[in-house]
């Protein structure tokens, strides 16, 4: 419970977006590229946690600190979105109406789940391995369980006639009705406020779980050390049994051995791919998904936006299988990304009349490349493989040395 809370509420907010465009906020189409910028500006969080961190004394733990914070302020203002998300106001500078309460606790969040991933990790690295090991589990289920919830929710979808008004006609031998027909577009299964309170729920349980593990004397006994110093030694293993392919205690005996050089156009060839790929799937194709695969209808963006998450533990349960990091193939699926991606533009692009709209053939097409997505199989690949090797020996006795 404690790594579902890492990023539920970032992805359980983007799987509700289809829901949110359905009932008319003001920003429409275009909050998939507020919550887009949102993101990217709340990575002020990681960067300051990372700063303050390297100042301070090693023998403090900042994480603790930073996670009680972060833990707490989840569940503050996922409760708040329960009441405010359909607040709208004018923005002065634009004279426009926006979600401003919407956005707010959007950016907050962002801010909550971004710093999660240098706050969390540390703390679990005091527990013995097979616990990190269900925390990421934990972390996977947090894109998993909201896409599962949503999907129940369902989408404001097909029109339905329904009878506005009868009027009853009569004479001496019968009666006649006559009906004023209207259409109504069918409402979700239920709301967003319903959906908000089960996001609650689960950052609460988030807050609850980090403070019995941190407390309680059960889980205080399965932490491996307790003094800072120890402590210190104690992260450096945890870096190294993350990395293992084969056999740990041969991993940490080759600690100290030097690693092969490889060509500097290997690491440029490594980082410029990272580089596209986390461009992409991290800001240009989230903030255009409303268009690609709203053009389709809302239920078909709404099973876009939810296979997109699902396929995030799909992918890193894939290479935990079968880790695959050689460079040929990251460049393949890399490529492979890219062009599914392509397709993803040309139809935001073309939107709102992209190919194939009113076929099921255009709908499953466009669900099929948004799932695949460009990014999710090459970069799980070498963050869930042995691309953990150049963290780990960064942090090990401060060597120098990149090792994939």
């Amino acid at each position: 419970m404690f790594g579902q809370g890492s990023w539920i509420a970032l992805n359980g907010l983007w799987v509700e977006l289809p829901v949110l465009v359905s009932l008319g906020i003001p920003e429409g189409f275009n909050i998939a590229t507020w919550l887009v910028l949102i993101i990217q500006l709340a990575n002020v969080g990681p960067l300051l946690f990372t700063i303050i961190n390297y100042l301070t004394p090693s023998r403090f733990h900042l994480e603790l600190q930073t996670n009680y914070i972060i833990t707490a302020l989840g569940a503050v203002v996922t409760f708040l979105l329960i009441f405010l998300w359909d607040e709208y106001s004018v923005w002065k500078l634009t004279g426009k109406t926006h979600s401003t309460a919407l956005l707010i606790c959007a950016f907050v969040l962002s801010i909550v789940d971004c710093t999660s991933s240098v706050a969390f990790t540390p703390f679990m690295s005091r527990f013995k391995s097979v616990y990190v090991t269900w925390y990421f589990i934990g972390e996977g289920f947090s894109a998993l369980t909201p896409s599962i919830f949503a999907l129940v929710q369902g989408v404001a979808s097909n029109t339905e006639c329904i009878a506005n008004q009868t009027f009853i006609y009569e004479n001496d031998t019968h009666e006649i009705r006559c009906y004023s027909w209207v259409s109504r577009q069918k409402a979700p299964r239920f709301g967003p406020g319903i959906y908000f309170t089960f996001l609650f729920a689960m950052a609460a349980a988030c807050f609850t779980s980090f403070l019995l593990l941190n407390i309680l004397p059960l889980s205080r006994r399965e932490q491996q050390v307790t003094d800072s110093t120890n402590q210190s030694k104690a992260n450096d293993s945890y870096q190294y049994e993350m990395v293992a392919d084969g056999d740990i205690k041969q991993t940490k005996s080759n600690i100290g051995t030097p690693v092969p050089k490889k060509p500097i156009r290997f690491y440029l060839s490594v980082f410029t791919i990272l580089g596209i790929v986390n461009a992409l799937s991290n800001s240009v194709l989230p903030s255009v998904q409303s268009f690609s695969a709203g053009a389709y209808g809302l239920k078909t963006y709404l099973v876009a936006a939810t296979l997109a998450c699902v396929s995030k533990p799909l992918a890193a349960f894939f290479v935990l299988v079968k880790p695959m990091n050689k460079l040929l193939f990251v460049g393949g699926v890399a490529l492979l990304g890219i062009s599914v991606g392509s397709y993803c533009m040309l139809t935001a692009f073309m939107s709102p009349s992209p190919p194939m709209q009113q076929t099921a053939t255009g709908r499953a097409l466009i669900c099929t490349v948004v799932e695949l997505g460009v990014g999710e199989w090459e970069r799980e690949g070498w963050e869930s493989g042995r691309g953990y090797r150049l963290v780990a020996k960064l942090r090990h006795g401060g060597q120098n040395i990149l090792q994939f």
